[in-house]
């Protein structure tokens, strides 16, 4: 593991550390939208033992990225900060919002 990488887990809660994301697709949409091309690009979370628990999806032309975790949709968290997709998740955790997010996941056991 990078240096960068321990960094940005030192202060992620324990249900996120050691979560990765996996590229499994994407694709184009081309339809005559007035604008340009848009690409979707599609990504798996994966716990530390690898197990599938949520999936992303990055749209490039306007930067959103969405999705769900332990079966709870995500906001867009695209807004977090610079870097990749990994890093605005992990951005998304250790901000006011990602930890009350978490806060209901827990009370709602959707986390395992």
């Amino acid at each position: 593991m990078k240096l960068k990488e321990i960094m940005n887990e030192v202060n992620l809660p324990p249900e996120v550390k050691g979560i990765t994301i996996k590229k499994t697709g994407s694709h184009k949409d081309d339809a005559d939208h007035g604008w340009d091309v848009q690409t979707t690009t599609l990504y798996d979370i994966k716990n530390k033992s690898g197990k599938k628990i949520g999936e992303l999806s990055y749209e490039d032309y306007f930067g959103n990225i969405t999705g769900q975790i332990w079966g709870r949709d995500l906001p867009n968290i695209g807004g977090y900060g610079g870097g990749g997709t990994l890093q605005k998740l992990h951005r998304f955790f250790k901000s006011k919002t990602g930890q009350r997010w978490l806060e209901i996941a827990r009370k709602q056991g959707k986390i395992k």
